[in-house]
């Protein structure tokens, strides 16, 4: 069985890496206001301030006008309510694109 602890740090190398191909460019984010870990570990302790900036590039990657649109009231995450209402919109378009995927693959 292999040793969480390294798969945990190879998991991470694989998402750094393919964010970087994705387009993503660290250098350039705002991120002056707080020191946020971003690299490949990232994820190896709960790290809220990544997950917003990650779940960002991503999805604004996939759909940048459904993006503006589906967040215009919730980013930036400044208080609780934005960080309540983030969540709650990232949960709804992560399950229908499960939904959608189920889907296909069942045709």
């Amino acid at each position: 069985m292999a040793n969480p602890v390294l798969l945990q740090k190879k998991s991470g190398k694989y998402l750094w890496f393919a964010l970087l191909g994705l387009g993503l460019q660290p250098d350039k984010l705002n991120l002056t206001a707080k020191r946020i870990n971003l690299g490949p570990n990232m994820f190896d302790k709960p790290n809220k301030d990544a997950f917003y900036i990650v779940t960002h590039f991503l999805l604004e990657r996939l759909s940048p006008t459904r993006f503006n649109e589906a967040y215009r009231h919730c980013w930036p995450v400044l208080c609780h309510k934005a960080d309540a209402e983030f969540r709650k919109v990232t949960c709804a378009w992560l399950r229908e694109i499960m939904v959608r995927n189920c889907k296909l693959s069942l045709e």
